[in-house]
């Protein structure tokens, strides 16, 4: 009531009042009636002196209804009050002097009285003045003012003195000032700080009031106030509402605008519970805020004074997702001075904060580029306001300073607060020293030094390279002796042989070379041995013989266990001797380019074993040249990228408590063992996988059933994978006594090249159900003799096309050992339904499950049991429960 009276108490025309009203209620949140309160603080409590009331007036506090009045106390002052019935204390500011106006003391903004105003829930408060009484002995302060939080006691309050009193005055800046002060203990009345205006209007937070006194004649003058008065008005509030917001989702960090009333300056906003910090109030109807870190979708709530509103939709926090392909880029390699070639990864984005997205490779070996020419330690992608960035293709390298390691680190992709890395590693080897074969002596030994540049022989710090910048023709080099030197140890960075577009080219360890570790030193060591760098390189066309004369020891060893020897597709190595092969195949590189290099056994022995656990080939080929049976154990994975070629008179076994991976094919004109060591090996774990990208082959000699005694077989325990969609094709009789584990491909038959499942085989099925045996699978059951009831289960894991629908024998007598093959057929079987009791049957696919004895038609023995077939959508049917849907089976016409 009070403020719409000040607000028209100079409104004379009934017209203007309306007008001027209505104005009001517009811009002001404010529903209740506002009543004027005045406060008064008498200090009738305080006492003096030792063992006085201390720095806290005790005195009650004033009451009003909309406001809290807390008590009067002192900062940086002594610890008690020197008069009683006022709040009085010494050793303030001095700078004055009796009886002249002149001053040159300042305020202490640490030494002040202070007292704090808060709004009870529900009201706001609209301040109007604050009126007290000076007193003061003396030598007491001269100069007073009065501040406040709504600023942060930056300002004095406007002063005046009301009603006039002829020791006060105002100067300037609005400090009270007593004019003359020879008398002591006189209390001057009429000091008024007038409040109003913003900070002072719709105050909804608490607000404090600091008096500070100043310019006392003396430290032992006191600065007295005493019925301290503060008026205004409390009005009570109404709730605020939310009737919309906009956008209705978005990331954190995001701005919503929400539009409701009654909203006021200090209003609250939380996001399904989770308060935001940055809110900007426009007016009563509309504000924004910026949704907090930790939100989750759920209504928005604001909050004033007057209560709470809820809305009624949902906000949608959407988690700001950055997604990157690949997540790791290896295999970075340079030469220390020169940057590395480029590798890509994508990366896309979904609810960011429409800003930039950041790319920093958190290494300075690395740097980065978005069109594949400019590179730099960091990257930006400008969002322009979108929330969502398509897949945009970032180039990795390693830079030219980097130095000679194995530098590794992530390249972030942040926006916002949200960052996904992709790991990168490479390294950086040495700068190659080349040494090229001229072939000017006109022999093949490598001793002759006029077959080289310059006509000197290889230094240990050299780089061969058999190429044809020099010999366009096939030509040989041999570590043999030359015309006036000996064979003797050799060392050499690196031997890389690159026909290129020219003739062959073919490097031999002759027999004749006897060097060994054991006898002189190995004939050839190559010296680069870091990951990431090359010993040996062998490209298309190009050949490396091994067929060393020496009894014992290594013969050729690139140093190291890295991966440093690369035979590119089409290039060769073969092992002809009988040394040791482990310090060869263990730097063996599986890179891309790779995956076709051969590798070629023919070892002059009985049985050699060869280092084959934890090793990665390209081709595989194994040669005889004895009476040979190679074999290789352990129990990490076989790794084979290209074909795996057993020729004749050639055994290969397997001992591996581990896998196979082949991604070739099986080309087996020998034996194929893959089983147990001994009946002490673990029996877990031994599994032959078939993952090629292309369509493989399973060639050759049968894997037949290891307990008929044959010579080549999968072992009892070892298991068969079928990972390779582009499928896989049987071109000989395979039998599997254990897991046939159908991931992803067909495994396609014929009637000459079965599968035959013992009936210890298990199957598992891959999850897309679109991995099958294409064609007959055989199963051979012996006898079986169980209760009534009980039935034994054997799966034929049969499909064609893209449909998988295994069939499930379930047996429960059978007296004879009966071999039943099964096959899926797709289309209409042109059944004659007449004289049956069936009205129709699939058009779609069937089955045929025929029982063998001895390769000939032979119905089982006291058979009993039943047949299960699968149906999926495409079978046409419509409930497989249902009693109408029977299994009918065919006689053969005889």
């Amino acid at each position: 009531m009070i403020i719409i009276l000040t607000l028209i108490n100079t409104i004379t025309n009934i017209r203007c009042l309306l007008r001027t009203l209505s104005f009001f209620l517009l811009l002001l949140p404010l529903a209740g009636r506002g009543q004027s309160f005045a406060g008064t603080y008498p200090f009738d409590g305080v006492t003096s002196g030792t063992g006085g009331t201390g720095t806290t007036d005790p005195t009650p506090v004033p009451t009003a209804t909309g406001v809290t009045f807390g008590s009067f106390s002192a900062v940086g002052t002594p610890s008690n009050p020197v008069s009683i019935n006022r709040f009085s204390f010494t050793n303030w500011p001095t700078g004055a002097t009796n009886g002249s106006d002149t001053f040159s003391g300042t305020i202490n903004l640490g030494e002040y009285y202070t007292v704090t105003l808060t709004p009870q829930a529900g009201f706001v408060l609209s301040l109007s003045s604050i009126s007290f009484t000076l007193q003061r002995t003396t030598t007491g302060i001269r100069q007073y003012a009065v501040r406040s939080s709504a600023d942060n006691y930056a300002a004095n309050l406007p002063a005046s003195i009301s009603p006039t009193n002829a020791n006060l005055s105002v100067v300037a800046g609005n400090t009270f000032q007593v004019i003359d002060a020879s008398t002591s203990s006189i209390a001057y009345t009429g000091s008024t700080a007038t409040l109003g205006g913003a900070g002072y209007t719709n105050v909804s937070d608490p607000i404090t009031f600091r008096f500070y006194g100043f310019n006392a004649e003396a430290s032992g003058g006191n600065f007295s106030i005493d019925d301290v008065k503060i008026t205004g008005t409390a009005t009570a509030l109404n709730a605020p509402t939310i009737s919309s917001f906009s956008p209705a989702s978005g990331p954190v960090g995001s701005s919503v605008s929400i539009t409701g009333t009654y909203f006021t300056a200090s209003t609250t906003v939380a996001f399904n519970g989770v308060a935001a910090s940055t809110i900007a109030v426009t007016n009563g109807t509309t504000l924004t805020a910026t949704v907090p870190s930790g939100a989750t979708t759920g209504p928005l709530t604001v909050g004033t004074s007057g209560g709470t509103a809820t809305s009624a939709a949902a906000y949608t926090v959407t988690v700001p997702t950055i997604t990157v392909s690949p997540t790791s880029l290896t295999g970075f390699g340079a030469a220390v001075g020169a940057p590395s070639a480029a590798q890509t990864y994508q990366v896309s984005g979904s609810a960011l904060n429409g800003t930039s997205l950041s790319i920093t490779p958190s290494s300075t070996s690395f740097e980065v580029s978005l069109d594949g020419s400019t590179y730099a330690s960091s990257a930006s992608i400008a969002l322009g306001g979108s929330p969502t960035l398509a897949a945009t293709t970032v180039y990795v390298r390693l830079a030219s300073a980097t130095a000679t390691g194995s530098p590794s680190g992530t390249i972030a992709n942040a926006n916002g607060t949200v960052t996904t890395t992709v790991a990168v590693s490479g390294a950086v080897v040495a700068p190659v020293v080349a040494k090229r074969w001229t072939g000017a002596a006109g022999t093949t030994s490598w001793f002759d030094a006029a077959n080289w540049e310059g006509s000197t022989l290889p230094a240990t710090t050299d780089d061969v390279v058999l190429d044809h910048r020099y010999v366009a023709a096939k030509y040989t080099v041999s570590l043999s002796g030359g015309s006036s030197v000996a064979p003797s140890a050799t060392t050499v960075n690196s031997l890389r042989i690159r026909p290129l577009a020219g003739d062959s080219i073919l490097f031999v360890l002759p027999t004749t070379n006897t060097l060994s570790t054991n006898n002189g030193g190995a004939a050839l060591t190559l010296a680069r041995a870091a990951a990431g760098d090359t010993a040996l390189f062998i490209a298309t066309k190009g050949a490396f013989i091994n067929q060393s004369g020496a009894t014992s020891g290594d013969v050729f060893d690139p140093s190291g266990s890295n991966p440093t020897v690369f035979l590119l597709n089409g290039g060769s190595f073969y092992h002809r001797t009988l040394r040791g092969n482990t310090v060869l195949v263990e730097n063996l590189a599986g890179a891309p380019g790779t995956e076709t290099g051969n590798f070629f056994f023919r070892i002059p022995s009985s049985s050699t074993t060869i280092s084959g656990s934890g090793r990665t080939y390209g081709n595989l080929i194994l040669q005889r040249g004895g009476a040979s049976t190679y074999v290789t154990s352990g129990t990490a994975t076989l790794a084979i990228n290209g074909n795996l070629t057993i020729e004749s008179g050639v055994t290969f076994s397997v001992t591996i408590n581990g896998n196979i991976a082949l991604k070739g094919n099986l080309a087996n004109a020998g034996n194929f063992r893959f089983e147990r060591a001994s009946s002490s090996t673990s029996t877990a774990g031994r599994r032959l996988v078939l993952q090629g990208s292309a369509p493989q082959v399973l060639s050759g000699t049968a894997l037949g059933d290891p307990a008929a005694g044959g010579a080549s077989y999968l072992g009892t325990d070892a298991q068969l994978e079928i990972a390779n969609a582009a499928g896989v094709t049987l071109q000989t009789p395979v039998t599997l006594s254990s897991v046939l584990t159908l991931t992803s491909g067909a495994l396609t038959t014929t009637a000459s090249t079965v599968l035959t499942l013992a009936p210890t085989a298990t199957v598992a099925a891959g999850s897309a159900g679109s991995s099958f045996v294409n064609g007959p699978v055989a199963r051979p059951i012996p006898s079986v003799a169980n209760a009534a009831g009980v039935y034994t289960a054997y799966t034929f894991p049969v499909g064609k096309g893209t449909s998988y629908r295994p069939i499930i024998l379930n047996i429960n007598t059978q007296n004879s050992n009966t071999t039943y093959r099964a096959e899926q057929f797709e289309g209409d079987p042109g059944q004659n339904v007449a004289g049956s009791d069936l009205t129709r049957v699939s058009k779609v696919r069937s089955y045929t499950i025929t029982p063998l004895s001895g390769g000939v038609v032979t119905q089982p023995t006291n058979f009993n049991g039943t047949i299960t077939l699968a149906a999926g959508t495409t079978d046409g049917v419509t409930d497989p429960t249902a009693p109408t849907l029977v299994v009918a089976k065919r006689a053969d016409a005889s």
